[in-house]
Parts: structure tokens; C-alpha cells; sequence
């Protein structure tokens, strides 16, 4: 088989295949599911940043902490 023609061949299936997937895409954006979904996993993932980030750093086991102050010494 000759190299253009093998070129020419996946050329298309490439194109056919992003123009499916674009097709594909343009029906999930109209779907209310689809954005229900969307926000539950946007909202679940900022949950859980919200508690790391700001978090009781008290639930950590002691050894996990950086001290506030030096030690006192009496």
C-alpha cells in the first residue's frame, strides 16, 4: 500500500471521528442530567478541599502537627 493513500485513509477516520465526538459532546451540553452530575462532582470536590484546607488541624494525631511556640522551659 502506498504511503498517500495509508495518509489519505486515517486523514479520514480522524476527521469522522472527532466530527462524531463533537456531535457527541454537543448532545451532553443540552442534557440536564449531564450538568446535574457536573455539579454534584464539582461541589463533592470542593467539600472535601474545603476540609483539608481548612480543617480542625486538632483531628491530626500529634506527631502530624508542626509545633505553634517553642516548648516552654521552667
Amino acid at each position: 500500500m502506498k504511503t498517500q493513500t495509508t495518509f489519505k485513509h486515517w486523514m479520514h477516520y480522524f476527521h469522522d471521528s472527532s466530527v462524531k465526538a463533537a456531535h457527541h459532546a454537543s448532545h451532553l451540553l443540552h442534557e440536564g442530567s449531564f450538568w446535574a452530575i457536573l455539579a454534584f462532582a464539582v461541589l463533592t470536590a470542593g467539600l472535601i478541599a474545603l476540609v483539608v484546607l481548612f480543617g480542625d488541624s486538632s483531628a491530626l494525631p500529634e506527631y502530624y502537627r508542626m509545633p505553634i511556640a517553642p516548648i516552654p522551659i521552667y
